[in-house]
């Protein structure tokens, strides 16, 4: 049982309250023409304003009134129809009143700074940090989940801690050390490859061949010789009957498969007689990757659908490229892997198939390619070559001594591991002198109990790694929020945790140690280093993922009989698709602009078949240049975007225009209130969206909202549900035309995708301010207030005189003063 400090975190301190009062005319422009629909009985909009108090004094109030200013401004309301219409003189003076009341509450605001919350690392974070101290890749299904929250990962408010996350932490470290006391006294291997041969699989069928031919001739002979069923071996007369009905049937597909013209060099996957796949399996060190290759080749002329193979490790798949090459050329396909801590390695590659809810492959073969034949890829072999080392890590320098052997683990080197990982769990930051006598002090009892040193090594180092120190993004408070710089040591971690997701490396301790990191330039000339190093790819892979909402795609069911393309290989490229693209505006320094209209893609062999695009031939996702006129480009046009605004079944303009409003127009749409009828409720017969939608905006509880957002959703009605492009939608019986004319707010027309991208080209000072936002609050780890407006401002005017390149943005953020304070 151990004794365990529980920690009281400051989550804000903020100055003594102030109270700023609206002006009087503001109070009675409100009552003369917006309580009237925005009272307790009818809160249009989800808005009450018949008991709002007239003053500021926090964040969230000073929101309430400029979002009212938002909506006045635009003219949405007071709405044209309103029985009583305010004189445009008493709307311009309320617009001017509130403006200059909300400019004084902002400058009040921010004069008491910001809080930054104390925060846990998220699954993400946990994962790459015992990476950098272990060297091993955790499976982050075996992580405590992240708690659920708010749109970011990063932010520290929404987190708890309890008894029971601390158990769950403390035994995950206890197998982590043990994995790597286990592993980081394992000299590195060799490299290794493993073939798998077609022979045994041809013998077997060959044997399977011979007994049955060999049973048909007997039951011939017994026949002959006027042997009833019993005597021969059957059950009842019916059972002989369809023996001899469908055996010989049976027996000639193994007989077609042995006369193949490759037979003795690879294998047909012909999803029968046991060779749907095939697969070899190796042990796995955790500390290194393999490459895993095919040489493949498609056998005779299948459908596109069918060239595609798919590497599987226990069950889940790890790459899908397309196959090329043919059974007498064949291609090698290679993917690499990096197996997880504690997994198995046991690889398999199948004929990737776009209908998992068969119920057998022949049923596979049926509805995809009835006239085709059962193996239409050839692997002539499978192989895994490995392991692959990276440089060692942290705890494998400890472990080993300076000619890779293992060290000597007595007592007083135990001792000094533990030190020595303390300071480096904690992000190089020294250890409470209390904390570590306590911490030597349960190894020292482990160890007078007859414990072996080892043993009392994991017990300590589990502790470490449940520590607050170690799961916490721990800055020291400041008693004036906002206004005290980080130190170089904390401005190390703040940064590396924002583009890596993991601890700072060796050059940033350096630079941290040495002062420097501070320097404009240097910080500057890191941020670059940084953004060009692989593990950036993280920071792109996460923030775009949660800007976009791509959790949302996650919870569409996709209905397989409409679209018998989507499999578990397509979702998760569809999926990766905006992740690779932003990687790509991230490295090549391109406009964000890009994410509403580009003239490339990023995309791998399964969407560009999706797509109707030329192959890559290559594994993985690359950047594709398009045609002029494409109607793909950005994520706008992407398929995660597209089947998100949809219900699995058919396309909505209604999600989609919501979709658009809030990611590249920065204006959410309100939550709809209980009482609205489901869109498929609008007519019992089935009808094009535009009339549907006409119908439902007929009801007064949807018209308010769905004014807005419907004209917006019809601009990408030329895509279907997985994002596929059509002309024509097959409504009932019948195959109708898709309108896609519609209006942005602002009036601004358009008729087809390519003038309603160029529409949003036009407010891209929106997509701007959507991004900002959603950035400095993934980077500082809290909900962006009212009061951060002006720094959002001055943000967006630097990113603007760069044509809104997406590293200056980073940039930007970094050398301002609410990264650089905490």
């Amino acid at each position: 049982m151990y004794r365990i400090l529980l920690l009281i975190i400051p989550f804000g301190l903020y100055a003594t309250p102030v109270e700023l009062k609206l002006n009087q005319d503001i109070k009675v422009f409100v009552k003369d023409y917006c309580v009237s629909c925005h009272n307790e009985k009818k809160d249009k909009g989800d808005i009450r304003l018949d008991n709002v108090s007239f003053s500021i004094s926090n964040d969230t109030e000073a929101q309430f009134w400029q979002d009212v200013l938002d909506t006045l401004n635009a003219g949405d309301m007071p709405p044209k129809k309103a029985e009583k219409h305010p004189s445009n003189k008493k709307i311009i003076l309320t617009l001017r009143n509130l403006t200059e009341s909300l400019l004084k509450a902002r400058n009040m605001l921010s004069d008491r700074g910001k809080a930054i919350t104390m925060r846990r690392l998220n699954q993400r974070e946990y994962a790459n940090t015992v990476k950098n101290l272990f060297g091993f890749t955790l499976d982050h299904s075996d992580l405590p989940a992240n708690d659920p929250g708010e749109q970011y990962d990063t932010i520290g408010s929404d987190q708890y801690f309890s008894a029971y996350l601390f158990e769950k932490y403390l035994e995950l470290g206890k197998k982590i050390s043990k994995d790597a006391l286990k592993w980081h006294r394992v000299p590195r291997q060799k490299l290794t490859i493993k073939i798998d041969e077609p022979e045994k699989h041809v013998a077997r069928i060959r044997k399977k061949v011979k007994e049955r031919n060999d049973r048909w001739n007997e039951l011939a002979l017994g026949i002959e010789a006027g042997k009833n069923w019993k005597e021969l071996g059957f059950k009842d007369a019916r059972d002989l009957y369809f023996y001899l009905k469908f055996d010989r049937e049976r027996t000639g597909v193994p007989e077609a498969y042995l006369k193949h013209q490759y037979l003795n060099k690879g294998i047909y996957l012909t999803g029968q007689f046991g060779i749907q796949k095939i697969g070899i399996s190796t042990k796995a060190d955790p500390r290194a990757s393999y490459k895993v290759r095919a040489l493949a080749g498609i056998h005779k002329q299948p459908p596109e659908r069918r060239k595609f193979i798919q590497f599987e490790v226990d069950g889940h798949f790890f790459g899908q490229p397309r196959v090329q090459g043919t059974n007498h050329d064949p291609q090698m396909l290679e993917v690499t892997y990096t197996p997880p801590l504690g997994k198995g390695f046991n690889v398999n590659v199948r004929e990737r198939r776009h209908h998992e809810g068969y119920i057998n492959f022949k049923t596979y073969i049926q509805n995809s390619d009835p006239y085709g034949v059962p193996g239409s890829i050839f692997v002539d072999r499978l192989e895994i070559e490995g392991p692959f080392y990276p440089e060692k890590s942290f705890f494998e320098k400890l472990m080993l001594d300076a000619n890779n052997r293992p060290v000597k683990l007595t007592k007083e080197y135990a001792a000094e591991v533990i030190d020595k990982f303390a300071f480096e769990a904690f992000r190089r930051k020294i250890p409470d002198p209390e904390y570590m006598a306590g911490i030597h002090k349960i190894f020292n009892k482990h160890f007078a109990e007859g414990k072996k040193i080892e043993e009392c090594i994991i017990e300590t180092m589990a502790i470490i790694m449940a520590s607050p120190s170690f799961l916490y993004i721990n800055e020291n408070s400041s008693e004036e929020p906002g206004k005290t710089l980080l130190s170089q040591r904390e401005l190390a971690v703040r940064l590396s945790y924002l583009l890596w997701s993991s601890p700072p490396d060796e050059i940033l301790y350096s630079l941290a140690k040495e002062g420097k990191l501070s320097n404009p330039q240097v910080l500057a000339s890191q941020v670059d280093r940084m953004i060009d190093d692989p593990r950036s790819e993280e920071f792109a892979r996460a923030f775009i993922s949660q800007w976009m909402s791509l959790d949302r795609y996650d919870l569409i069911a996709i209905n397989k009989k409409m679209y018998p393309l989507y499999d578990f290989a397509l979702r998760a490229a569809v999926k990766d698709e905006p992740r690779e693209f932003f990687k790509v505006l991230l490295k090549e320094n391109l406009p964000l602009t890009n994410l509403i209209d580009s003239d490339f893609v990023v995309i791998n062999d399964s969407l560009a078949h999706l797509y109707d695009l030329p192959p890559i031939n290559k594994p993985g996702f690359h950047k594709v240049s398009l045609e002029k006129d494409s109607v793909r480009g950005g994520i706008l046009t992407s398929a995660a975007f597209l089947t998100m605004g949809s219900d699995g079944e058919r396309t909505s303009p209604i999600i989609r225009g919501a979709l658009v409003l809030e990611k590249f127009l920065h204006d959410p749409s309100p939550s709809p209130p209980p009482n609205v009828p489901q869109l498929s409720e609008a007519s019992k017969k089935p009808l094009p969206a535009k009339e549907i939608i006409k119908i439902h905006q007929e009801k007064p509880q949807c018209a308010s909202c769905h004014v807005k957002m419907d004209p917006i959703g019809f601009g990408l009605e030329n895509f279907d549900t997985l994002g596929q492009w059509r002309s024509h939608e097959n409504i009932g019986r019948k195959n109708i035309p898709v309108s896609t004319e519609g209006t942005l707010p602002g009036e601004q027309k358009f008729t087809n995708v390519q003038e309603f991208k160029a529409a949003l080209m036009n407010e891209k000072v929106k997509l701007a301010e959507s991004i900002i936002e959603g950035f400095v609050s993934y980077s500082l780890g809290r909900s962006v207030e009212f009061s951060d407006q002006d720094a959002i401002q001055e943000l967006l005017q630097k990113i603007r005189s760069k044509n809104y390149q997406t590293r200056e943005l980073i940039h930007a953020l970094i050398k301002h003063k609410l990264f650089l304070h905490k």
